[in-house]
């Protein structure tokens, strides 16, 4: 038996409004990856199914449609009339009228989760304990529990607030559920209202991390038994936390990929071996990761990362010339980095720890040039 695996929660470039400030601040996109790289990232990591689950869009879903085995999907942001807070609802293999339906719907939670049930859509609440407007309350989180059968057990949230959610979910009684929906005057969706199904999806943004968690659901069949499986509570979640060196990485890519979309950036890879090398670490499956057509030339057919530019008079008196001589010379001293000249590919878990180390490095070496 063959079963069945898919990545239910990925992003391509037509999700463009970031939640983290510092995205917020440099005026970049939340994603600036294509919707086909997704989907051949996807199929070569083994997952049956592929779909795009962007905000509030079905635009990168309706992209990859024509290809085998995808279905068209988003996430909703919703909110709680009483105080505004959001909340993000993913939904499964929906039609384009339905999409228009649930833009109209979602400006109350209430409404929407009666629209979903109604229209028997698949649908899971993302990263529950996740406040993505710091609005989010303990009795918000008691009426998820009412009004909805499927949680997200998010692939960039940390471990531990995973297994929290976990713990809650899988330990929810009868009782229980009839005490919240007195206290709330909800009623409770399902025959058995403290059976939760869960899922799992990586939150990707920035193409590194799609299907490193997946919901699997052990059985054959076409999506229709798929996400039956789901909704029946028998789909399990599959990979590995999320820690914070993988945030940083995420952040600084999408970071990168804005900047070099903004400034053509890649004009600079086949001259300067810093910007290569950038561009290696960070310029995203579909620029800069995985297959030899599309890494760019050689670092050792590039300018040396410290040769002309470090002696541009004046350089080194601005404050970017002197951070970028200070990392230019911490960069030509690691070890990887030779690697990487030599023409050898590294995984992106390397790409994540080597990110760390140089910019920990390049850090400390500015600094201590700065104060000493």
């Amino acid at each position: 038996m063959q079963p069945m695996k898919a990545d239910l929660h990925v992003h391509s470039k037509y999700s463009t409004r970031p939640s983290y400030w510092i995205l917020q601040k440099l005026g970049c996109s939340k994603s600036y990856v294509e919707p086909e790289t997704v989907y051949r990232i996807a199929k070569r990591k083994g997952m049956r199914f592929v779909t795009i689950t962007d905000h509030n869009t079905i635009a990168g879903s309706l992209e990859i449609a024509h290809l085998p085995d995808t279905f068209i999907s988003e996430e909703i942001t919703t909110y709680f009339p009483d105080n505004g807070c959001k909340i993000h609802v993913l939904a499964y293999d929906i039609t384009e009228s339905q999409h228009e339906d649930i833009s109209r719907a979602r400006a109350s939670i209430y409404d929407l989760a009666a629209y979903l049930n109604q229209q028997a859509i698949t649908h899971v609440v993302a990263h529950p304990l996740f406040a993505v407007n710091d609005r989010l309350t303990a009795d918000h989180f008691e009426q998820l529990l009412l009004m909805f059968s499927n949680f997200e057990l998010n692939g960039t949230r940390d471990g531990f607030q995973n297994t929290i959610l976990l713990d809650i979910l899988t330990h929810l009684t009868p009782e229980q559920i009839n005490r919240l929906s007195e206290k709330h005057n909800i009623l409770p969706v399902g025959q058995t209202p403290w059976k939760k199904g869960l899922t799992g999806g990586s939150d990707d943004h920035s193409g590194f991390h799609v299907a490193r968690t997946f919901t699997l659901a052990e059985k054959e069949g076409g999506l229709a038994d798929f996400l039956s499986a789901v909704d029946a509570g028998e789909s399990r979640v599959c990979g590995t936390p999320y820690h914070p060196e993988m945030l940083a990485h995420t952040l600084y890519s999408i970071a990168y990929q804005f900047y070099s979309n903004k400034f053509n950036l890649d004009r600079f890879r086949r001259k300067d071996r810093f910007v290569a090398f950038v561009h290696s670490m960070l310029g995203g499956p579909a620029t800069g990761g995985g297959t030899a057509e599309n890494q760019g030339p050689p670092l050792e057919n590039c300018r040396s990362a410290g040769s002309r530019r470090r002696t541009v008079p004046g350089m080194e008196k601005t404050l970017s010339g002197f951070c970028l001589q200070a990392a230019r010379e911490v960069l030509e001293n690691l070890p990887e980095f030779k690697r990487i000249a030599a023409g050898e590919a590294l995984s992106t878990h390397e790409k994540i720890s080597l990110c760390h180390d140089f910019v920990n490095q390049a850090a400390d070496e500015i600094l201590a040039r700065l104060y000493f």
